[in-house]
């Protein structure tokens, strides 16, 4: 369990150590909900801007940065790249297996 939590919380971290550019269908504040391990609730929040920029928020403190999106993936920091999904107001990234699931907030 320690192992997941410890895995979870870099991959937290990655989320929020990010930067690129660019703009997409993901423009808006997300809330994660699930996380494929099964850790705890990480209270990681991520909103994307119009611009290109972006704020992540989780127990690990907040950051800010760019991102950019081009077929299906979502690449932060330039070099850190996952896949996404949008189904509704579902958001999912999956990097090595493992999967975020993130709610649309109310805006």
């Amino acid at each position: 369990m320690k192992k997941l939590l410890a895995i979870g919380l870099l991959f937290a971290l990655a989320l929020t150590l990010l930067t690129a550019c660019g703009g997409s269908g993901i423009v808006g504040s997300w809330t994660c909900t699930l996380v494929t391990t099964r850790i705890a609730d990480l209270g990681l929040t991520m909103e994307f801007n119009k611009d290109g920029t972006y704020t992540s928020t989780s127990v690990l403190g907040t950051d800010t940065g760019t991102y950019k999106t081009e077929g299906g993936k979502l690449t932060l920091d330039g070099k850190n790249t996952y896949t996404y999904k949008l189904d509704g107001d579902t958001l999912t990234l999956t990097k090595n297996g493992i999967s975020l699931n993130y709610t649309r907030n109310g805006e």
